[in-house]
């Protein structure tokens, strides 16, 4: 594939592209057809998403198939974007991975430009941290959460309902089901505005 025109970033002196780029490469060739599709999980113990991303590249006839793999953990620390954003994250670097395995973005190394920034900051936090953090206790695994996550849906008709002044539903969502981010923000929302 060529990257002749794409952007690069420079990071340690090495050539790197930003996953945007590989995309904007994918959507303004002609010569081919693609899809990109992705699927993750969550694994609750450790706060982290991964996500598989699969490029399809069609051309002459022929299908080409290529994955990229990424995990994130969510951060405690709100002021880190993975705090809200960890899901995203991954799904970005499994994209730019498997543009990479297609050899989109290919320069200096499979890594996008975007990687390279996170490791970089990765990297600075936990030097920070190990300077200034107190040692953690070791506590015994919590057992498998069986609950089903809460859906928009449901997230929707709960807010609804608090929103109406049944505050109780608030507590009963989060005792029946498992709340993402996204959808305790919203419910918390709902409970302080009739309060």
């Amino acid at each position: 594939m060529s990257v002749k025109n794409l952007k690069t970033i420079s990071i340690k002196g090495k050539q790197y592209v930003e996953v945007k780029e590989r995309i904007l490469f994918l959507s303004s060739q002609d010569e081919f057809d693609y899809s990109i599709t992705t699927d993750y999980q969550y694994y609750a113990e450790r706060k982290m998403w991964v996500v598989r991303a699969k490029l399809i590249l069609y051309k002459d006839g022929k299908k080409f198939v290529y994955t990229g793999l990424a995990q994130e953990v969510e951060s405690e620390d709100y002021r880190q974007v993975n705090h809200t954003s960890a899901l995203e994250n991954a799904e970005t670097s499994a994209v730019g991975r498997a543009c990479a395995m297609a050899g989109i973005g290919v320069i200096d190394s499979m890594a996008s430009a975007d990687e390279m920034q996170k490791a970089s900051n990765r990297t600075a936090s936990a030097t920070n941290t190990q300077t200034a953090a107190a040692p953690v206790p070791v506590a015994a695994p919590a057992p498998e959460d069986e609950r089903p996550w809460l859906s928009d849906r449901q997230c929707e008709q709960a807010v609804e309902k608090i929103k109406s002044g049944n505050k109780d539903i608030y507590q009963k969502t989060l005792e029946v089901f498992k709340v993402n981010k996204k959808h305790r923000e919203a419910l918390e929302v709902a409970l302080k505005s009739v309060a």
